[in-house]
């Protein structure tokens, strides 16, 4: 976890389980995250998997940027709540704060 304008979680692969790891960082940062992003190691998961992510997600941080194990499905479906995110991609910046992505 580093901090900018606001805690950020960075990850490889979250084989814990994301939603579980963005909820720890945020209790250890003692408020919301500002930004959580890497893989998050969800394809092939559950429907009902997936809505518990994206659940623990929203009450831990204010945007995602899911990379390369998240999966399609699922990759979509996390950035359709979390508007103004975007995927995590080769080449794209990510200014560590309040506007996050361009």
């Amino acid at each position: 976890m580093i901090a900018t304008e606001g805690p950020v979680l960075v990850t490889g692969c979250a084989h814990p389980g994301i939603d579980r790891m963005a909820a720890r960082a945020a209790r250890i940062a003692g408020r919301r995250l500002s930004l959580v992003l890497g893989g998050f190691h969800l394809g092939g998961v559950s429907q009902a998997r997936l809505r518990q992510v994206i659940s623990g997600l929203q009450g831990a941080t204010e945007g995602v940027a899911p990379g390369h194990c998240t999966g399609e499905r699922a990759i979509s479906l996390i950035l359709r709540a979390f508007p103004g995110s975007g995927p995590l991609e080769v080449g794209r910046g990510f200014p560590l704060g309040p506007d996050r992505l361009v």
